[in-house]
């Protein structure tokens, strides 16, 4: 009885250290997305005052979102493709659907890519 307790007990160490790795890798993945998308909005705008407005409207309108007040309705989820339509962003839109280091995940996550 003693090795099939010592068998559960490595197995849910095993198992709960797996489920943290997995986690951490999707929470860094989820950071490297974000920053290089801000990094390519802010290199596409530099030096040009029209697209620094448009990148402004962008980040603001469709990445942060506008403050909610308690009594609020919910407003509809849209995607980041039907904000830049609505906000007349989707030249910036267009360059982060054209860049390749966006689509790239590292290993282990590309497993499941």
């Amino acid at each position: 009885m003693k090795p099939v307790k010592t068998i559960a007990q490595v197995s849910s160490c095993l198992l709960i250290l797996v489920v943290g790795v997995a986690f951490g890798q999707f929470k860094q993945g989820l950071i490297a997305h974000s920053e290089v998308r801000d990094y390519l909005i802010n290199e596409w705008s530099q030096g040009d005052v029209k697209r620094e407005e448009l990148a402004s409207i962008f980040k603001r309108e469709c990445i942060i979102g506008k403050p909610t007040q308690l009594n609020d309705l919910p407003s509809p989820v849209i995607t980041i493709e039907e904000c830049s339509k609505n906000n007349d962003t989707h030249q910036i839109v267009t360059m982060l659907h054209d860049n390749q280091v966006l689509k790239t995940i590292a290993w282990p996550l590309s497993i499941f890519n």
